[in-house]
């Protein structure tokens, strides 16, 4: 029972499609050779099912009826078979270990839910419109390709020469928030926040909410996000009061 336990992180991970592909074939090579670590992954897919279809009390029905007809598990090279002895040592497992994995089950979907909201919402801002020849029209001409990578050290440049320039600074949030580096968006945005004259003032504090929750800092993305669905006249007031609910 320990060892299914130990193995539950990356059994879930590896249901939930998380796994890099080294990951996954590293993993799926052992289930070639790991017969007990196979029966798991079936097990935890059955428990799975029964979670996020019914419930706890729903589980514990389907349990019992699946343990009269467990089916068998098939991977690439392999059967393996669910004779009598392995259903009923699912049976078991099953019973010892439904407390643990529906919690655990909640707490990583849970956690996930910050990272799956902030894809859902996020869209990099439309990129403004410069006269050739600038260094900002080579900055917004990667950035309108989606080459971030590329646009953010020309940002950052501009920014080394010109502090805060906003326009500037806007973009360059943007761009660290499309390559993920959200520490570096919230510094950005932040600083576009601090003025309401400033004509970046709404969209930075809707993208400031995203980079939060990409962050991992859920409350303060619910404390901003309170505000805009609150501000009738915010553009994104009816985005924010959606994501708000769902964060929730």
């Amino acid at each position: 029972m320990h060892e299914n336990i130990d193995h539950t992180e990356i059994i879930e991970r590896y249901l939930e499609g998380e796994l890099s592909q080294e990951e996954r074939l590293a993993f799926e090579a052992r289930l070639h050779a790991e017969t007990a670590l196979a029966e798991e992954v079936a097990l935890h897919q059955h428990l799975r099912t029964g979670i996020q279809a019914s419930g706890r009390n729903r589980m514990l029905d389907m349990l019992a009826e699946t343990d009269q007809k467990m089916p068998a598990y098939h991977p690439p090279a392999q059967v393996i078979p669910f004779g009598e002895a392995a259903r009923s040592r699912f049976y078991q497992i099953a019973a010892a270990v439904i407390l643990l994995l529906i919690p655990l089950y909640l707490v990583l979907d849970y956690n996930r839910r910050p990272n799956k909201l902030f894809a859902a919402y996020f869209s990099p801002h439309q990129a403004v419109m410069v006269e050739s020849g600038d260094p900002m029209a080579q900055a917004m001409q990667e950035y309108q390709r989606q080459n971030y990578a590329q646009a953010l050290p020309i940002l950052e440049k501009m920014l080394s020469e010109r502090a805060n320039h906003d326009t500037t600074l806007f973009y360059q949030g943007n761009s660290s928030l499309a390559l993920g580096k959200a520490d570096e968006a919230i510094s950005s945005f932040e600083k576009l926040t601090t003025d309401q004259a400033n004509p970046f003032y709404h969209e930075a504090q809707w993208y400031l909410a995203l980079a939060f929750l990409k962050d991992k800092q859920p409350h303060k993305a619910r404390d901003l996000l309170n505000s805009l669905s609150a501000d009738a006249n915010h553009p994104h007031q009816k985005q924010a009061a959606e994501l708000l609910q769902k964060l929730k």
